[in-house]
């Protein structure tokens, strides 16, 4: 019996949304990513990252240049939820523009995205 049979009790199971549902909830979640109120707009960069659908990526990138520190973070790491090679470009043009924090979130990100970690550690 091999391990891979063995469910690990630490990772958590997440149920992918069936298509007809990403089809009028991404759209959504990527519209809110315009919300006057941060908070919102944090907490659907976090969704868009917790989807790992790349037909995000776009919207997350443009989040990256949000006003508030809190939604680029959440930004970058939706983008390395999602994995998609993509998304480096634009994380490394943002890398030196940004405080520490952000630094360590955007090199994080890159290192999940070149290791095809996709998801598995979205602190959200």
């Amino acid at each position: 019996m091999s391990n891979r049979s063995i469910p690990d009790p630490l990772r958590p199971v997440r149920p992918r949304l069936p298509a007809e549902a990403r089809q009028t909830s991404l759209p959504y979640l990527m519209s809110l990513l315009t919300h006057d109120d941060p908070l919102t707009r944090r907490r659907a960069a976090a969704a868009l990252g917790r989807a790992e659908d790349p037909l995000a990526l776009d919207s997350l990138i443009m989040a990256l240049h949000d006003g508030d520190r809190l939604v680029q973070q959440s930004a970058i790491g939706a983008l390395g939820a999602i994995g998609d090679a993509r998304a480096i470009p634009p994380l490394r043009q943002l890398h030196p523009r940004v405080d520490r924090r952000l630094q360590a979130a955007i090199e994080e990100a890159q290192r999940d995205i070149a290791a095809g970690r996709s998801g598995e550690r979205f602190p959200f």
